[in-house]
């Protein structure tokens, strides 16, 4: 009985689609042209991808006046720390503030009001698995000329505002630089001044470790300065832009549109056979 019944209800929905056949086809067949109008009608939209890595700030061991030093490969006592972590990048790009109005204008998004966070959500940005100083970005612009224009006028703002940051981090060691240069000056007087006393024995070597340590701390700053500026913020990769748009999906906007057409006309069918057989049972 239970193979009987199976039969009937496969004889039946064949009957059904068989006798409505035209019908779920042609409502098949305007989903498809919906789909067609909506792919002409919507904004292709283009993405851009790059990585970068964030700007190092070098702290050398000389110029803090400790023992303490890391090494590195090439036996040089100098730290490196990023000027800024991935994750603060990422939270300062939230604010339409942090961009500059020339970004603003490149990637389309000046005279926007009530602008949402992220560029409009046109821009995402997120840390690299096990990869600590860096950060992957995506843009979507409405061309690829404006993907790739926008996405270098933000990696030359990122590279402009690490530096920034380097140097406000760095400006009290221009000071501190100045004030051991002059230490070295006068040090370097008293030193002829001793040579011609009576003390010059004691007090010459005393001097002389003071002047070694002076110029100890003078080097060491003036490393950390120059090779601060030496590993600026940079892209990993160059930034690449697919030809191809990533929105709309053309073959998934169509297959939907045509399931969609499909659906709409089985349960047109249905209701119109329910209404036929509540007709006929009056």
């Amino acid at each position: 009985m239970q193979t009987a019944t199976d039969q009937i209800t496969l004889r039946g929905m064949g009957n059904f689609i068989s006798h409505n056949r035209y019908g779920i086809l042609k409502a098949g067949v305007l989903g498809m042209v919906l789909a067609i109008i909506y792919l002409v009608v919507t904004p292709k939209t283009f993405e851009a991808r790059w990585q970068m890595s964030m700007a190092q700030l070098v702290v050398s061991s000389n110029s803090n006046g400790n023992g303490n030093s890391t090494g590195n490969s090439n036996g040089n006592s100098n730290g490196n720390s990023n000027s800024e972590e991935p994750a603060a990048l990422i939270q300062r790009l939230r604010s339409t503030l942090t961009y500059p109005v020339a970004v603003l204008e490149i990637c389309g998004k000046s005279g926007i009001e009530d602008m949402d966070e992220y560029l409009d959500k046109s821009l995402q940005v997120q840390t690299i698995k096990n990869v600590p100083n860096s950060a992957e970005f995506k843009i979507k612009a409405t061309s690829v000329d404006q993907a790739k224009s926008c996405a270098n006028a933000i990696v030359s703002m990122v590279i402009d505002q690490q530096r920034l940051i380097i140097n406000e981090r760095q400006s009290g060691r221009q000071e501190q630089l100045a004030q051991y240069q002059q230490a070295l000056k006068d040090e370097m007087r008293q030193l002829e001044h001793i040579k011609k006393s009576e003390l010059g024995n004691f007090g010459y070597l005393a001097m002389l470790d003071k002047l070694t340590w002076l110029r100890a701390r003078i080097d060491g700053l003036q490393e950390e300065l120059f090779l601060s500026q030496k590993f600026p913020a940079k892209l990993n990769a160059p930034v690449q832009v697919s030809p191809k748009p990533v929105s709309p999906k053309v073959a998934l906007v169509l297959v939907l549109g045509a399931l969609l057409g499909l659906m709409t006309g089985v349960l047109y069918a249905l209701v119109r056979e329910g209404w036929r057989k509540s007709i006929a049972t009056e």
